[in-house]
């Protein structure tokens, strides 16, 4: 089925999802499969207007800047009059439900709102990007394009909950504080809840169904630079310690740790392997 699309376009496999970007002047194009099991599909519309059918389900009418989204489809079908050009994203539909997402196999649904076209454009430049990124590139392109994805679908249900909409305004919040100030060892969920102008109780109740949690968003992001800066030939001068302290470690010992549980081998095999490691991409949370 991929290696189908591959001929209008680029596949390339992201962690446990596959991203692809098609281009099609003909008037139908169909995604079928034995992948589709156990998945979600996600299709962006980037260029036309097309209708998407899957069986036994209501045509949905999609236009340029909105998605599609079917859960453990057999097929899908797009019917344009005009040429196309999509972005695919499969993803488990286990991982969503994970993530707190409220996915129902057997549903046709359309996203539009402002994270459809930040979202293509990520997978996009995935799936038609270099290959050879190197291991760690690709654990950090999944966990974005992952949290992207939820995301997507958490946008929708939020804005019709202004509660939902205020939890998601503070897990922003939240995000950009741990992004500005990671390398800060006292950096807190007490102290992001200070900043934030909450609870610690209702900061962590804001992350709830979100799949993750404020400290896990910490030690993520902290653990993200730390493997990075281990692998930059540019830091290579750079020991142990002192990278725990640039990461907000409060030691060499927890820098261990945590490379070790999030990529299962010592920061000396990081430093070792040097692969090429791209820019860091904000993470857009859940």
């Amino acid at each position: 089925m991929w290696k189908d699309l591959a001929r209008g376009g680029t596949v390339r496999r992201v962690g446990t999802m596959i991203v692809a970007t098609t281009a099609h002047s003909a008037p139908r194009l169909t995604v079928t499969g034995p992948e589709l099991q156990g998945m979600t599909y996600l299709g962006f519309l980037v260029h036309g207007r097309a209708e998407v059918r899957a069986p036994g389900l209501a045509p949905v009418s999609v236009h340029r800047g909105e998605a599609v989204i079917l859960t453990e489809p057999r097929d899908v079908v797009m019917e344009s009059p005009a040429p196309t050009r999509w972005v695919h994203v499969l993803v488990t539909t286990s991982r969503l439900r994970e993530r707190g997402v409220p996915v129902h196999a057997g549903l046709c649904e359309k996203r539009g709102g402002s994270l459809a076209g930040p979202v293509a454009a990520f997978a996009s430049a995935l799936a038609e990007g270099p290959g050879d990124s190197g291991p760690i590139s690709d654990v950090v392109a999944a966990r974005v394009l992952e949290n992207l994805v939820v995301a997507v679908y958490g946008e929708a249900h939020e804005e019709a909950d202004p509660r939902l909409d205020q939890r998601r305004r503070v897990r922003r919040a939240a995000i950009d504080l741990i992004d500005e100030r990671f390398s800060d060892a006292l950096l807190t969920p007490a102290a992001i809840a200070a900043d934030v102008g909450v609870s610690l109780r209702h900061l962590q109740r804001c992350f709830e169904g979100s799949g993750t949690t404020i400290a896990t968003e910490i030690s993520n992001r902290r653990t993200e630079n730390a493997s990075m800066l281990l692998a930059a030939p540019a830091s290579r001068e750079l020991t142990v310690n002192e990278v725990a302290r640039r990461s907000g470690f409060s030691s060499a010992f927890e820098l261990r740790s945590r490379v070790r549980a999030r990529f299962g081998v010592p920061p000396s095999e990081l430093r070792r392997s040097r692969p090429s490691v791209g820019p860091q991409v904000p993470v857009i949370p859940p």
